[in-house]
């Protein structure tokens, strides 16, 4: 831990001093290329004067309509314009929001202004004057296969003792085609895995033939017929009419538009205000001081990079060699190691697009959790079985059965100490070991109305086991929890005195609220871990570090408000003997969610738990309240775990847990997480042990059809049982 954090306090000043350096050079630059109309002795001034020329720069180049045109020319000189040339251009690309501020209208509403003729803005490359070069010699089909587009702005040398040669030509376009239409086809493949159909296949292969095959064809036929006009001009040794022995694709970006001044301003101030003083005064009302805190140290480093770029000052001035001229006096006296480490540093810069992705990364989140945090504000904070939606019938047989797979078998199919429950056998008293199975079924019914419930429970159970309806509201109602969303049932077996309460997975955006509050920086972690080498080092810390983050971040109404604070309690409750049900033994079960809840409140009451397909409280454990131990974790928790079920390996996997087969196909990607085929893998694998099977087993997940015992067929015990169904229940659509 101490090491995680020296490793952050030396990238936060590593990040302090890379700011600094960034907006001086901002500063500089534009001091030096945009000076003042009027020298200003008052250095404060000075500063304020340039700091919002830079800012109006920024701004202007951020939001300036602009066009791209490709041009196939005879040349090496990057910073050429070909833009007011005679020379017409191959392509041209024009962005939807380009069209839109360049039409009459917006000079009409003083907004933008259109530039006439077009002016040139600088891409990495012409600003650092970098300039690719391919001879007959360092030519190889290697380099042009892993160069992607770059190769596109490379110069072909076309005459001299290393100019390219007719088959490198050839092979050069065989090798952007064969690019093509792999990628093309890795990208078809993935559809087909997907198991899309044969109209998406076919879509996507016609906009690959129009959108990326047939621009490639014209591009090389172009370049192979200035390629050989070039040869024959250069046969004499003399240049031809285009000026050189060199050809390249340039592609140009022109300004066709600029923002007014005010509009530049006036975005500043919007953007400031719905993007940073608007969430940060939110959370100071709420009360939430860390995070707010963390806000706005985030939005002050955002505020510096966003409005005072220096590549965009670059852009509009010119290249590096441009600017060296600049620096004259003798402070100033920019050295060839200087100017080469300089062009190094903002070649870096420019190019590095790490920062864009991760704003696009962290946008992204927000959307989503912004999107979920209106339609959990627009819906009901607690659905009830009664409120839900139309589900499948449950179809249970009784007169076919499944064995179990002995060669299978998984040894969890009887889960004992601590699982056990006592019998009565005749005089005297046994423990019984639990089936897994019935974990599985009950964690379902989680989600099912009462009347339903007690059909199900009576078929599967044969009696003896019963929904605790009113002792669950009972509680609920007393404890102020009655509108919390979060739901759970109590099922109890009064002849053992046993009980299970059984928690519900996601079902309203509450729930996947949750999903996020408690496993979201958990993942997080996760995916860093798996990403980088060595990662497996940091898992000792990890608990640690998720604590530190949470402790930030976290407000007390939302430790208040979390979910396993209420089933925690109501487990606590009912073993307490609440509402004078003296229970012997209690159990916990959930799936999905449900099955994540059920560890947590499992491991804090010490409690046994089965859950199926739950994610995991082993690196959260330090953030819930009271945290968790990695010893009660593992003397009370079980996770069914199926393969290739993602969600389930979110926040790691309890000591006590069991790998289970999943026979989804693999282009399902969350398939496995599903607690009725758990369910259908326990029972079949396990056998049906004198419970019923379920028709849905064989029908819907591809099992094997049971064992017939009796005189009925599959299909005619299951027809049956469907019209049985419907008949009891006529308010359940079909």
């Amino acid at each position: 831990l101490v090491w995680a954090v020296l490793i952050l306090i030396t990238f936060a000043g590593w990040s302090l001093a890379a700011t600094y350096k960034e907006v001086k050079a901002c500063f500089l630059l534009t001091y030096k290329c945009f000076p003042l109309e009027e020298e200003e002795p008052n250095k404060f001034k000075r500063f304020r004067k340039t700091a919002n020329r830079a800012l109006l720069i920024t701004q202007t180049m951020r939001y300036s309509g602009t066009k791209r045109q490709r041009y196939l020319v005879a040349g090496d000189d990057l910073t050429r314009t070909y833009t007011t040339s005679q020379l017409a251009p191959v392509e041209t690309r024009t962005r939807f929001f380009s069209r839109i501020v360049s039409l009459k209208c917006c000079s009409k509403m003083n907004t933008f202004e259109n530039v006439d003729p077009p002016r040139k803005i600088l891409e990495s490359e012409e600003i650092t004057g970098y300039q690719p070069v391919m001879t007959k010699s360092n030519w190889s089909m290697q380099k042009y296969w892993c160069s992607g587009d770059s190769h596109q702005r490379t110069v072909l040398v076309t005459g001299g003792p290393s100019a390219l040669s007719g088959e490198q030509m050839k092979f050069s376009v065989f090798c952007t085609f064969t690019s093509v239409i792999l990628a093309t086809l890795l990208f078809i493949g993935f559809l087909v895995w997907m198991e899309m159909g044969v109209a998406i296949y076919s879509l996507a292969a016609i906009i690959a033939l129009f959108c990326c095959v047939y621009p490639l064809f014209t591009n090389s036929r172009e370049m192979l017929k200035l390629y050989v006009e070039l040869k024959e001009g250069n046969e004499d040794e003399e240049d031809n009419d285009r000026g050189s022995n060199t050809m390249m694709n340039v592609w140009e970006k022109v300004v066709i538009s600029e923002p007014k001044p005010w509009l530049c301003y006036a975005l500043v101030v919007v953007e400031v205000f719905f993007f940073f003083l608007w969430p940060f005064i939110s959370m100071l009302v709420l009360k939430n001081g860390p995070i707010a805190a963390v806000f706005f140290i985030l939005g002050f480093f955002n505020f510096l990079w966003r409005y005072f770029d220096a590549s965009s000052v670059l852009s509009k001035y010119g290249a590096m060699a441009d600017v060296a001229e600049l620096f004259t006096e003798e402070s100033d006296e920019l050295t060839h190691a200087r100017g080469f480490r300089l062009t190094q540093i903002v070649g870096s810069v420019i190019k590095n697009k790490g920062r864009q992705i991760w704003t696009w990364i962290f946008a992204f989140v927000f959307l989503v959790v912004w999107f979920m945090l209106y339609a959990s504000q627009n819906s009901s904070s607690t659905i009830t079985a009664e409120d839900r939606g139309p589900r499948p019938p449950i179809l249970l047989l009784n007169d076919f059965y499944y064995p179990g797979v002995n060669n299978i078998a998984y040894p969890t199919c009887k889960l004992t100490k601590g699982f056990e429950f006592p019998v009565l056998d005749g005089q005297s008293t046994k423990n019984v070991s639990s089936d897994l199975g019935d974990y599985s079924f009950l964690s379902a019914m989680a989600y099912e109305k009462e009347s339903i419930n007690q059909y199900t429970l009576k078929e599967w159970f044969g009696g003896g086991v019963i929904e605790e309806v009113d002792y669950v509201n009972k509680w609920r109602e007393e404890s102020g929890f009655q509108s919390h969303p979060v739901y759970f049932k109590l099922f109890s077996a009064p002849q053992i005195n046993s009980a299970v309460v059984s928690i519900r997975g996601s079902e309203t955006m509450f729930d996947w609220l949750s999903n996020l509050h408690l496993w979201f920086a958990s993942g997080v972690a996760q995916c860093v871990k798996w990403l980088t080498p060595f990662g497996w080092i940091w898992t000792p810390i990890i608990p640690d570090l998720l604590a530190i983050v949470n402790a930030v971040v976290e407000s007390q109404k939302l430790k208040e408000e979390s979910y396993y604070v209420v089933t925690s309690q109501f487990v606590n409750a009912v073993r307490a003997g609440y509402g004078g049900a003296n229970y012997t033994n209690v159990f916990i079960t959930g799936a999905s969610l449900g099955g994540g809840l059920a560890m947590i409140s499992g491991a804090q009451t010490r409690t046994p738990t089965v859950s199926i397909s739950g994610p995991g409280p082993v690196l959260p454990r330090k953030v819930f309240h009271p945290p968790l131990t990695e010893e009660s974790i593992d003397s009370n928790v079980y996770n069914f775990i199926p393969d290739r079920d993602y969600i389930a390996r979110l926040g790691g996997r309890p000591m006590f847990y069991q790998n289970a087969i999943c026979m989804e196909s693999n282009n399902n990607l969350f398939g496995c997480h599903s607690m009725w085929r758990s369910f259908c893998e326990i029972n079949y694998r396990c056998g049906s042990n004198g419970r019923p099977v379920a028709c849905r087993c064989a029908k819907r997940f591809g099992y094997p059809k049971p064992i017939q015992n009796g005189t009925r067929t599959f299909e005619e015990a299951c027809a049956a049982a469907e019209e049985t169904w419907y008949d009891m229940f006529p308010d359940v659509p079909n």
